[in-house]
């Protein structure tokens, strides 16, 4: 069954997609910012229809700056160029509850407990799961850019990064404690 694309001002941005209703996109970043610093941005859009027509309904931003050698935030920055209610932007503020949390094991959970549901906008909520996604991921590449590491192989490379990087071990299903890779890595190490 084809659906009818809408004309007019309700037609999506994309003309090759005329049956898209909602287009999010998400981007994190993360910077050395020296040794003992990293900068994190992320940036949220969403197009969708509007009492306009399709446009932009949500376009906002998140920077952290963290203390690298525990990855506790010290400094927060947020901020809306596109929100659908004039409230909005009055939600920013609480992200300043960031600063103080480390991003490590229960990071998540303590996102939900301080900004989920009516506490907070989920939309920073989602960049704020992501800055701590991404910062975790890129632990591995700010050693690296510091030390640049020199591996004599694949076993090698993993080794290097469970060492620079011990927090990827339980990071997720591949990397689980008791996984595949993880007794790999215990086996050649030993």
């Amino acid at each position: 069954m084809e659906s009818t694309p809408p004309r007019g001002p309700f037609a999506p941005l994309v003309p090759d997609q005329p049956n898209l209703l909602y287009d999010r996109d998400v981007r994190t970043r993360v910077f050395h910012e020296g040794p003992d610093a990293l900068r994190a941005v992320a940036t949220l859009k969403d197009d969708s229809l509007t009492p306009f027509g399709y446009g932009t309904v949500h376009e906002m931003r998140l920077e952290v700056w963290l203390d690298r050698p525990s990855l506790e935030i010290t400094a927060v920055d947020a901020g809306m160029d596109h929100h659908p209610q004039q409230a909005c932007p009055f939600t920013t503020h609480r992200m300043r509850e960031l600063v103080g949390l480390s991003i490590r094991k229960g990071y998540v959970a303590e996102l939900h407990a301080r900004f989920g549901g009516n506490r907070g906008c989920n939309h920073l909520l989602t960049m704020a799961q992501s800055i701590g996604t991404t910062v975790a991921l890129s632990a591995f590449a700010a050693s690296a850019y510091d030390d640049p590491p020199q591996p004599s192989g694949a076993d090698d490379w993993f080794r290097q990064i469970v060492t620079r990087a011990p927090q990827v071990v339980g990071s997720c299903a591949v990397w689980h404690p008791e996984g595949e890779l993880a007794q790999h890595m215990r086996r050649h190490t030993q």
